[in-house]
C-alpha cells in the first residue's frame, strides 16, 4: 500500500458519533535509531472493527497529510493494534508487545517535533479522530528525549476533548499493545474534593475551588496534577503534569 496524498480540513468540526470506530491511543513520532514510529489504534466498542475502511492520514500540518488505507483486518472488541513499517524491530525494542499484536503498514513518515494525525472514514472523507502533537508543551527533559509516546488518557472521550500526555517513566516512556500508562495511573489516584465539599456522588468533572485543590494536593503529595493552558478560541497551546510534592 503506498502513501497517497489527501487534501483535507482536518479542523472542520466532527459530528457527534457514537465511539463505534477505532480510536487513536498512542502515538511515537521521535523513536531513536533502534526503535521505529507508530500508532496505535483500539477498539472501543463491543463489536469488531473493519479496519479496511479507514484510512490513516499523516502531516505536518492539519491542511496537507499523507494517507494510507489500513489494512483489511478486523479488530476485536476492546483490543489494541500497533501499526508499524519495522514490526521485528518494534517487537525488540518492547519485549511485552506480542507480534501478533502488530501490523505491517507503509505509514508516511512523522514528523518528530510537530505534526497531526488522524483517522478517516474512507468514501465518507469523514474525520472521525484526530491528534495534534508539538513537542514543544512537553515538560522539560522531555522536549528532545526520543522514544517517548504520546498516549491519550481517556479512551472514551472523543477527539475535541480528549487529552494527551507523554508515557511515564515507570513504563518506560511507551505502552504499545497495553493500556496506557497515564490512563492506568489516573484510575488508581484518589479523587480531589469538589468546590462544594466532600460529595461522593458529584461529577469528576465538577469545578473544584483553587483551595481545595491545593489542600488536596498538599494531603496527596505522590498525586500527579495534569493541567491544559487554552487560549481564547478554545485551543489547547500547552499541557504537562506535575506531581503533589
Amino acid at each position: 500500500m503506498h502513501p497517497r496524498k489527501l487534501l483535507l480540513v482536518l479542523g472542520l468540526a466532527l459530528p457527534q458519533l457514537a465511539l463505534a470506530h477505532p480510536l487513536l491511543s498512542e502515538v511515537m513520532a521521535a523513536p531513536s535509531p533502534s526503535s521505529a514510529e507508530y500508532v496505535e489504534l483500539y477498539n472501543p466498542s463491543d463489536q469488531p472493527c473493519a479496519l479496511g475502511d479507514y484510512l490513516l492520514a499523516v502531516g505536518k500540518e492539519e491542511t496537507r497529510v499523507q494517507g494510507v488505507r489500513l489494512p483489511d483486518v478486523e479488530l476485536p472488541p476492546h483490543s489494541y493494534i500497533v501499526l508499524c513499517t519495522e514490526p521485528q524491530r518494534l517487537t525488540e525494542r518492547y519485549p511485552r508487545l506480542a507480534g501478533d499484536q502488530v501490523l505491517r503498514l507503509g505509514l508516511p513518515r512523522l514528523v518528530n517535533s510537530r505534526g497531526v494525525v488522524a483517522l478517516i472514514k474512507e468514501g465518507e472523507e469523514l474525520v472521525v479522530d484526530k491528534f495534534v502533537y508539538d513537542s514543544s508543551s512537553l515538560p522539560r527533559g522531555l522536549k528532545t528525549k526520543k522514544d517517548v509516546a504520546w498516549e491519550r488518557v481517556d479512551l472514551s472521550a472523543p477527539w475535541e476533548s480528549a487529552q494527551w500526555l507523554p508515557a511515564l517513566a515507570a513504563a518506560g516512556y511507551a505502552s504499545p499493545g497495553q493500556p496506557n500508562s497515564v490512563s492506568l495511573q489516573r484510575q488508581q489516584q484518589p479523587k480531589p474534593p469538589s468546590a462544594g465539599g466532600e460529595d461522593e456522588g458529584s461529577s469528576e468533572m465538577e469545578e473544584r475551588s483553587p483551595r481545595a485543590l491545593r489542600s488536596w494536593l498538599a494531603e496527596h503529595p505522590t498525586a500527579l496534577c495534569s493541567w491544559i493552558v487554552y487560549d481564547l478560541t478554545g485551543q489547547s497551546i500547552h499541557q504537562g503534569e506535575s506531581s503533589g510534592s
